[in-house]
């Protein structure tokens, strides 16, 4: 049987994942830029969640994925 504590853990993950990967995109459609890293910027987004963390993105996605290993009751994905 699958332990509460696991889904409890996966749910917070994802939710932050969320969250982060939200606010995001938000701060760079507030600016009018485009948030695909191969297209040429108009703005600079250091407003919103930028002012903490430089990658919320890539902080979310990593979240993201933890949640996942985390719901498919498998960790060894996370030693890659």
């Amino acid at each position: 049987s699958r332990a509460w504590w696991l889904d409890l853990h996966a749910a917070g993950f994802g939710l932050v994942a969320i969250w982060l990967i939200g606010s995001a995109l938000g701060g760079f459609r507030r600016k009018g830029t485009d948030p695909r890293p191969w297209r040429e910027d108009s703005a600079l987004v250091v407003e919103g969640i930028y002012r903490h963390t430089r990658n919320p993105m890539y902080v979310g996605m990593a979240l993201a994925y933890v949640a996942i290993t985390l719901v498919l009751n498998t960790l060894w994905p996370l030693l890659t």
